[in-house]
Formats: structure tokens, C-alpha cells, sequence
């Protein structure tokens, strides 16, 4: 899936903001703890952007949009790509300045 940034595009990003809030009953994105979504996760910094690869835990259903958010705490990115394979893996490249 590619990402949108949120300059290109804001709609939808602030409801799936607040419903990750909500699913998760905390008052930031930040606030998500990584060890209730991720059996592991593992980031990759480079020039203008970061990788994020690893591995949601059993039984935890997202769609990617809000993987990505959640990798980067937000979504104030400006684009990106995202996808989760069949065994739960996943790949999140965030455009960052």
C-alpha cells in the first residue's frame, strides 16, 4: 500500500488516529506500547526516511496504514509504503524530512 503524505492527503488519517487512541486507551500515538502490537520490530534509518520490518503478534489484525502509524508514532510522514505478508511480517518504508 502506498502512503499518502499527510500534505498529499489528510483524509481519514485523523479517524484511524483517534480509533488506534480509542482501541488502545491511550491519549497519544506515542503512548502505544510496541510489546502489546509487536513480537518484534526493528528500525532502519537512511537519508530522508526509515525502514521499519518485523513481526505483528498472533491475533493482532491492522490494517497497514495504522501499522505504519504506529511505527512512526504518528502520522505526520510524507509518504511511504507499507505491507503486511500473509505470516505477519511486515515492511514499512516512512518518508521523513
Amino acid at each position: 500500500m502506498k502512503l499518502a503524505g499527510v500534505f498529499d492527503n489528510q483524509e481519514g488519517y485523523s479517524d484511524v488516529k483517534e480509533n488506534l487512541k480509542d482501541f488502545f486507551k491511550v491519549s497519544s500515538l506515542y503512548d502505544i506500547d510496541r510489546n502489546d502490537v509487536f513480537e518484534e520490530i526493528k528500525s532502519i534509518p537512511g537519508y530522508a526516511h526509515c525502514m521499519y520490518h518485523g513481526q505483528l503478534k498472533q491475533g493482532v489484525r491492522l490494517t497497514e496504514l495504522e501499522v505504519a502509524m504506529i511505527c512512526d508514532s504518528g502520522y505526520s510522514f510524507f509518504g511511504g509504503y507499507s505491507h503486511i505478508y500473509d505470516d505477519g511480517t511486515f515492511a514499512v518504508k516512512i518518508y521523513t524530512d
